[in-house]
């Protein structure tokens, strides 16, 4: 009881110290969102364009103009197969069934990455009955990005399918979504500098709402879009050869400006 005690005052006096007004908060968003422009969002991955799309029609972003006509006009009948499974993301009215899951273009797709499209579509695909084991079991494929993407999915997961989880697997949820965030928080957050890793996991982590996330300062953030600050590769992902081998540098790009409006939005949201 003592210990949850001191953490939720260490997150009040992280807040008052940290807080941002949402004048500041929202010049940034709209800073930001006028930068993603320039940085051809037509030209994104498809899962990045998609969470973008998705965050357009949950927001108000106003100076974020994106086009998903010309987006999908750009995909040969392959690549418009594999964007598909993705349409609940663009309109919550979109109906996407399991046998676009399983035709030529998606049948092979990593089955960690399929349990986002199952979590997505309570109506018309019908949601695994281990599906929270399922998470588990790929959250441990990779060190970071299994991570990632499984709190990812979870969030989606409580947003349209939660009712169809018995009261045994919400608790299991539950528990799975904390020891997941712990991770992300302690390993990549927690007097890391801002990076890709960072980035991306305290996007997951306001998502989900994770208390220890509202005590992470992000002032500097807000002041450097406040100040014209340009859309680029950091410092510290211009050293990871590693991660720049694997993803490439527009694409440690597209992936950090999303998760920089979803940690603002997310942010706004609670002012």
């Amino acid at each position: 009881m003592m210990k949850r005690i001191h953490t939720i005052l260490l997150i009040l006096i992280a807040l008052s110290c940290f807080g941002q007004t949402k004048e500041e908060l929202q010049s940034a968003i709209n800073d930001l969102s006028k930068k993603i422009i320039y940085k051809n969002p037509y030209g994104f991955d498809n899962s990045i364009y998609a969470d973008l799309a998705y965050l357009k029609r949950s927001f108000n972003l106003p100076y974020l103009s994106i086009n998903d006509t010309i987006f999908k006009k750009r995909l040969n009948d392959y690549y418009y197969k594999r964007f598909y499974p993705y349409s609940k993301l663009l309109d919550d009215r979109a109906i996407v069934t399991e046998d676009c899951l399983n035709d030529e273009a998606n049948e092979k797709i990593n089955r960690g990455i399929k349990v986002l499209f199952y979590v997505l579509y309570p109506n018309s695909i019908k949601l695994p009955d281990n599906i929270v084991d399922q998470l588990e079991e790929y959250s441990t494929e990779e060190e970071f990005f299994s991570q990632y993407f499984m709190l990812q999915d979870i969030y989606f997961l409580k947003k349209y399918n939660l009712s169809n989880l018995t009261t045994t697997q919400k608790d299991q949820l539950r528990s799975l979504e904390y020891s997941l965030s712990d991770k992300l928080y302690t390993k990549y957050v927690v007097g890391k500098p801002w990076g890709f890793y960072k980035f991306l996991s305290l996007k997951v982590l306001k998502m989900n709402e994770f208390n220890a996330a509202a005590a992470v300062d992000i002032s500097d953030l807000v002041k450097y879009f406040n100040s014209n600050g340009p859309v680029e590769l950091g410092q510290e992902d211009s050293k990871d050869i590693s991660l720049l081998s694997r993803i490439g540098a527009s694409k440690i790009i597209q992936y950090e400006s999303t998760a920089l409006l979803w940690i603002f939005l997310t942010e706004l949201d609670k002012k």
